[in-house]
């Protein structure tokens, strides 16, 4: 089911921004010929009430001719825009009119389309495509524009706001060539046109076709089977494509359009480098149904003997997944989408009721409204969330599939959890409404073995200069622990060129796990392994985008602007993506699965629990046999009374620390933080590896704990980050000193990336920290070059460091137990 899903997305054309690229063979023939400078003779059409129109009515006047269809994206798109341009020209003298020459559009369709965008100018259907042929009308929307004499004095698009390059559609936040209506402003004046011709893009005419149909490629032993399996299961009645591909005539009246986006490999929509990876929702057809495709319509796409076609593919309808156990909505009312302009992003905040955790093995985001629905991106919002959880549980995106997890995994939401809706409209030309919703299906918490866990890898520092064509940003993830990974999901706007995934492993091979040559921000595919793909244990994931701030890139808001990271599509992010689960049984998992299904302890016990832990913390600052034996039946005693209560582990971790048991206390805190502990814990352990000398674990754990960290200031001054920043600042101060000539690389690309973090609110605080271990060095020996360097006494005195945060995170433990 998933593959097909993926796969379904074949033709699918979202919105304005569709993905039907005008530049095939056809259209360079097209492009040596001009119909400048023709006069065109009249005609007479009728409109889709059968009443006639002929061109002789408009005497005197200037005409634009605008060739249509009902179906095509871009013509609904254009629909208001040619309705306000003959508003805004009528009273000089200039009259438009509209042509359909779809031979798959009806009357019917013809008199919606009209009623739903507003046109008010004539629509007529050009039977046999005859008007099409006669002016060398190639594609909808494309214009002429008729002097009084009835001369072509213009012939092409209507202005550069909508459109397609090479890889994706565009939409430009404000148009900034009018070249229709220049055109006509130009002839009104008595002047040359200075641009008489310019392209226009979009869907083919859907003609009669003139070509007696042969071969032995039809559609009914080839073609039908060809696009049963890629396409039909999203072109059908009340999906998400624009048109359906169920019959022959669908089909024939499409062939045009559907030889070229194959032909250019824009369709089915998969954009990874056939090199790298296996994935399971892999769409592209293989070269024989291309050249099958490509064969039947140069022969006049003949139909062939009925009794081949295959039965009809049978669809679920509703949920790709099937029948969710709850649907939530984004809100209780529609949200109101205009019919142009930009909508900035739509936020909303939903309480699902789950006043238990739990564990999710299936997501599906739906809009309610496809047509004005860019993405939507469902989170969780939940108090004390580690980065082991998955934070956003699922989207939607045109090409997206449902997430579901293996068997035996799932997703682990804590109870009173909340739900957040980032929702990105894009109007259409049609105001409209949308209430999208997500629906989930639960895992029996006795079934689950592995959490699932999902990754932001970003960056949000880089500044892309004005105009530069090709810049470069990275960001990198280092795995901690063995991990499958189940997707890759790489995610830019609209400058967005390139990405790249490269796994570094430890033993020092390098492999490309996926690679985005033409991104395309209009399909952010998920590219889903046909089966987990391992990452041992200090394997580093590198990330690589490029990004095209030039003019050359049609799709860019603004090249002579600096751009950086922000959630707007004019700006840019640079994320690579990805969820994975363990290998095998997942302990973490199994513990956390006990503690969502055991039993609160009772308010009464509260203030015993407190002091207890009080005391066993007060224990583990001490160093004496008796201490010690006390120290361990308090600790049995607490977990024998609260056998899920993570903040005794916590509690646990700290006294080890103290007790120079480092080992032991780093895999306490490493579950804890995994079964989402508190953010201190990361300082605890950052500070107990420095102890170790495990400087290059140290710097990983920086990068985990700063991801933490709050990205958009203002940020409020809170403690637990003051005092973090804080142990950063140490961390890279005592590197510097004691390993000035190790980790160099490494230490750099970290302290860069945690200095961006880094907001100023806590910047005097990372500053403090470093002044804090530079104050602490006495220089009693200087290297041949002169410059201090700390001797080995001074190196181990290090460890007196340690009841600083100790002292500071026994204080934060007992907070949590404060009823």
């Amino acid at each position: 089911m998933i593959q097909k899903a993926e796969i379904c997305r074949g033709f699918l054309v979202f919105t304005a921004v569709a993905v039907l690229l005008a530049c095939s063979p056809a259209l360079d023939a097209a492009e040596e010929r001009t119909p400048i400078g023709r006069t065109v003779e009249n005609f007479s059409l009728p409109d889709f009430h059968g009443q006639p129109h002929s061109l002789d009515e408009y005497q005197g006047k200037l005409v634009v001719v605008a060739f249509l269809g009902v179906d095509c994206p871009l013509a609904k798109n254009y629909a208001l825009r040619l309705r306000d341009l003959a508003a805004e020209f009528e009273s000089q003298g200039v009259a438009f009119v509209g042509i359909d020459s779809n031979v798959q559009d009806s009357l019917t369709e013809i008199a919606t389309y009209a009623l739903v965008h507003g046109v008010t100018f004539p629509v007529l259907k050009d039977n046999n495509n005859v008007i099409a042929d006669r002016l060398g009308a190639e594609r909808t929307p494309e214009v002429f524009l008729l002097d009084r004499a009835r001369v072509i004095r213009y012939w092409g698009r209507i202005d550069d706001q909508y459109g397609f390059k090479t890889g994706a559609g565009y939409v430009k936040p404000k148009l900034t060539e009018r070249n229709l209506a220049d055109a006509i402003s130009e002839v009104l004046a008595g002047n040359q046109v200075t641009r008489p011709v310019v392209k226009a893009a979009g869907c083919f005419i859907g003609r009669v076709s003139k070509k007696p149909p042969h071969g032995d490629v039809t559609y009914t032993n080839q073609i039908a089977r060809i696009l049963q399996n890629r396409c039909v299961e999203c072109h059908r009645t009340d999906e998400v494509a624009p048109f359906s591909l169920t019959s022959y005539e669908e089909v024939a009246a499409w062939a045009e359009t559907i030889r070229e986006v194959v032909q250019q490999g824009r369709m089915p929509p998969w954009f990874a480098d056939p090199r790298y990876g296996h994935f399971k929702n892999d769409a592209r057809l293989n070269d024989q149904e291309k050249q099958q495709i490509c064969d039947w319509v140069e022969n006049g796409c003949p139909q062939g003997d009925p009794a081949d076609l295959p039965d009809p593919r049978k669809f679920a309808t509703g949920w790709l997944m099937g029948e969710p156990d709850q649907v939530i909505y984004m809100r209780n009312r529609p949200f109101t989408v205009p019919a142009e302009g930009l909508v900035a992003y739509q936020y909303y905040t939903v309480d699902p009721g789950w006043t238990t955790d739990k564990w999710i093995q299936a997501v599906e985001v739906r809009p309610g409204n496809r047509s004005v629905v860019h993405h939507i991106r469902v989170d969780v919002v939940a108090e004390n969330l580690s980065e082991g959880f998955t934070r956003d549980i699922g989207s939607y995106v045109p090409g997206s599939i449902p997430n579901q997890w293996p068997a035996g995994s799932a997703v682990y939401v804590p109870a009173h959890s909340k739900l957040s809706f980032e929702l990105h409209y894009t109007p259409n030309g049609v105001e409209q409404d949308d209430r999208s919703m997500v629906g989930v299906r639960f895992a029996d918490p006795a079934s689950v073995k592995r959490l699932v866990n999902s990754r932001v890898v970003d960056n949000i520092t880089f500044r892309i200069p004005p105009n530069d064509p090709n810049y470069e940003v990275k960001s990198e993830y280092l795995f901690q622990r063995d991990a499958n990974l189940l997707f890759l999901w790489p995610h830019m706007h609209l400058r967005g060129k390139s990405f790249q995934f490269e796994a570094a492993y430890p033993d020092g091979r390098r492999e490309v796990l996926l690679d985005i040559p033409n991104y395309d921000f209009n399909w952010q595919l998920r590219y889903v392994y046909d089966e987990p793909k391992l990452m041992p244990r200090g394997t580093r994931l590198h990330c690589t985008a490029h990004f095209d701030n030039s003019a050359e890139n049609l799709s860019n808001p603004d090249p002579t602007r600096a751009v950086t990271a922000s959630e707007q599509t004019w700006d840019e992010m640079m994320q690579g993506n990805f969820s994975a689960i363990y290998p095998g049984e997942d302990p973490a998992c199994v513990a956390l699965v006990a503690l969502s299904r055991a039993a609160p302890a009772n308010a009464e016990d509260a203030l015993d629990l407190a002091a207890t832990v009080n005391r066993l913390l007060e224990l583990g600052a001490r160093a004496d046999k008796d201490s010690a034996l006390e120290r361990g039946k308090l600790y049995r005693r607490l977990k024998a009374t609260y056998p899920f209560d993570r903040r005794i582990d916590y509690a646990w971790a700290l006294t080890l620390v103290n007790q120079g048991r480092y080992k032991d206390a780093i895999a306490e805190l490493t579950q804890y933080l995994y079964l989402g502990g508190e953010l201190g814990a990361h300082s605890v352990k950052i500070w107990t590896q420095l102890l170790q000398k495990d400087y290059a674990d140290a710097l990983a754990e920086a990068r985990a704990l700063v991801d933490r960290f709050p990205t958009k200031p203002p940020v409020e001054l809170l403690d637990e980050y003051r005092d973090a920043a804080r142990i950063l600042g140490i961390l890279f101060a005592y590197l510097e000193l004691v390993q000035p000539d190790t980790l160099t690389a490494q230490r750099a690309a970290d302290q860069e990336y945690v200095s961006a973090r880094l907001v100023p609110a806590y910047a005097d605080d990372y500053t403090a920290g470093r002044r804090s271990v530079s104050s602490r060095w006495e220089a009693t020996k200087t290297d041949g070059a002169g410059e201090p360097v700390p001797n080995d006494e001074e190196r181990n005195a290090f460890s007196t460091y340690a009841p600083l945060p100790y002292e500071r995170e026994r204080e934060r433990i007992m907070q949590l137990f404060i009823p």
